[in-house]
């Protein structure tokens, strides 16, 4: 979105801000399979209890870019690294 465009692109453009790319999920014997993690419509977003293996940089991430199946077939999600929830 323009306001996800906002807050993370100049950090990531500037190199203050790493993220993490979790495609694989499943366990670790997964492999790369972009539908592997599903995200679920809650409320006014999406809720995802699931798990990647294997995500380069995931304890030094800002941020975890979250390739998820929903509803409409298979998105990217932005997630802060810090999110409740969100353990590493």
């Amino acid at each position: 979105s323009a306001q996800q465009r906002e807050a993370h692109l100049p950090g990531l453009a500037a190199g203050e801000t790493l993220a993490a790319w979790c495609l694989s999920g499943r366990g670790p014997m997964a492999g790369l399979d972009a539908g592997a993690i599903t995200a679920k419509a809650s409320g006014n977003g999406f809720e995802i209890n699931d798990s990647a293996a294997f995500v380069q940089d995931a304890a030094d991430a800002d941020l975890l870019l979250v390739t998820a199946k929903d509803g409409d077939g298979i998105s990217q999600f932005v997630i802060p690294a810090d999110s409740a929830g969100v353990s590493i």
